[in-house]
Order: structure tokens, then C-alpha cells, then sequence
């Protein structure tokens, strides 16, 4: 089987996929496309848009496939980051969920040049929507805490906590909101820092810095 990953330079949706298969030393051609790429290709692409997997086999037509979290459960069940128990796999998608809503929030909010609709959209963020959906996920970090380790399962590494990683940094360096409004969140920053420590994760980025 071959892979083939669709997505821009940049981090996103596609980083923690990227850090997946990483994690397993699966070989995959990881294919980065600039704005210009994209449009050429985007209608090519399921549902127009990226990430996207193409997966060929032999003997086979090539498939292709779309939706970051259904990407990363897949490629998470082929490397060990995804639980086979379903109470657990339920705790990691509820995870998954609600960082792909922060992330929907930040980035698919309608574009305005108006100053002062800019200015309301960024304040109902920082103050209503951030600490609706970090909040949520400070408390399921909360709950698992008897787990011991730093992750949502406790010592065990799993897909959610790569997306969780991965919209944090998003959030600290994201021009639009302050750069500390994780800071009242310290298992959400315990969690990123973990991750941010993996050998994986530094290695990823010294190759591609």
C-alpha cells in the first residue's frame, strides 16, 4: 500500500497526520501544496478541500479520501494511536471533535474588512468561544487525571493528543488572539509540552524547520 498526502507547507490539519505516520515510520509521499497548487488541484479533491489522502494498492484503482479527523483515526489505527477499546476510542473522538470546532472557529470565520465587526468577532472568540471549547477540554483533562501521564489517556499516546498539540500552537501564535489565552489551561499546556517533547515531534521539526 501506498500514501499519498495532500496538504499546504504549513502545520494545520495536516500536522498531526504528518506526525502519525512519523510515529509509526510508515513511508508515505507527503505532497505540500502552495495556494497556487491547491487551486489548481481543488477541484479534484473530495468535498474541495485538504487534507487528503490517496491510497493505492496494487491491482487496485487508487482512492482517495477526505476530512482530517477520519485521515488521522485511520492512519491512527495503523500505528497504535488509536484505542481498540470503544469507551476509550470515544473519549479520544469527543477530543477530536471538539479541537476541530476551535479550529472551524478560528479559521472559518467570514472574512471583513470592517474594523469594528473584526473587533466583535475576535472579542466573542477570546471571551465566549475559546473558553467554551478549552474550558471543556481542561475539565475531560481534569477528569483523567487519576490516569497518571500527561496525555488524555493518561501515559498512552494517542491521535487526539497530537490535534490537541497541534491547535494550541495554532492558538499561541495566532496573531488575532492574545498568545496567552491557553495560559489559564495548565493540563491543556501540561499536554502540548509533552507532546512538544517527543522525540517525534523534535525530529519532525529539525527536518523541516
Amino acid at each position: 500500500v501506498k500514501y499519498t498526502l495532500y496538504y499546504f507547507e504549513f502545520e494545520g490539519r495536516g500536522f498531526p497526520i504528518r506526525l502519525a505516520f512519523h510515529h509509526g515510520n510508515v513511508d508515505f509521499d507527503d505532497v505540500r501544496l502552495s495556494s497556487s497548487d491547491f487551486g489548481d488541484q481543488k477541484s479534484s479533491f473530495p468535498f474541495a478541500s485538504v487534507p487528503v489522502l490517496r491510497v493505492s494498492e496494487d491491482g487496485k484503482d487508487d482512492r482517495v479520501f477526505a476530512q482530517s479527523n477520519a485521515l488521522l483515526r485511520f492512519v491512527g489505527r495503523q500505528v497504535g494511536l488509536y484505542p481498540d477499546k470503544p469507551m476509550d476510542a470515544l473519549v479520544v473522538d469527543e477530543l477530536m471533535d471538539a479541537v476541530e470546532d476551535i479550529a472551524n472557529a478560528l479559521f472559518l470565520a467570514p472574512p471583513t474588512n470592517d474594523a469594528v465587526v473584526k473587533d466583535a468577532m475576535q472579542q466573542k472568540l477570546v471571551e465566549v468561544t475559546l473558553p467554551r471549547f478549552l474550558g471543556g477540554i481542561e475539565s475531560k483533562l481534569e477528569a483523567n487525571k487519576d490516569l497518571g501521564g500527561p496525555f488524555l489517556l493518561g501515559e498512552t499516546l494517542t491521535v487526539a493528543d497530537l490535534k490537541l498539540h497541534t491547535v494550541v500552537g495554532q492558538l499561541r501564535g495566532w496573531s488575532l488572539v492574545p498568545s496567552t489565552v491557553v495560559d489559564p489551561y495548565p493540563r491543556i499546556l501540561s499536554l502540548h509540552k509533552a507532546v512538544d517533547d517527543l522525540p517525534i515531534v523534535k525530529d519532525y521539526r529539525k527536518k523541516y524547520a
